[in-house]
């Protein structure tokens, strides 16, 4: 298995821990429509676990929009249904 390969940490996704490295996936799946998603990706890149090697997905509700970040681009998105998987990438 890949378990000794991941590490897993709980947090409120507000407010990260400093990362020691930057993550090589990201998955943001927050609650429909309660407009967490660019506030916790944000926070993950201030805390470093985002960086241009990272691979970030994201669902969010179809209906939601993805408001602008700076730090962040949309680089392509599916919808499912009532669902919608986002990819971002850092920003240069």
């Amino acid at each position: 298995g890949v378990s000794d390969q991941c590490t897993l940490i709980k947090s409120d996704a507000l407010h990260l821990p400093k990362a020691t490295q930057a993550a090589g996936l990201v998955f943001a799946d927050p609650p429909y429509g309660k407009k967490l998603l660019e506030p916790a990706l944000v926070a993950a890149v201030a805390a470093g676990w985002i960086d241009a090697d990272s691979y970030i997905l994201a669902e969010t509700a179809s209906k939601d929009v993805i408001e602008p970040m700076p730090q962040l681009i949309v680089e392509k998105e599916w919808s499912y249904g009532q669902s919608k998987i986002t990819r971002f990438s850092l920003a240069p």
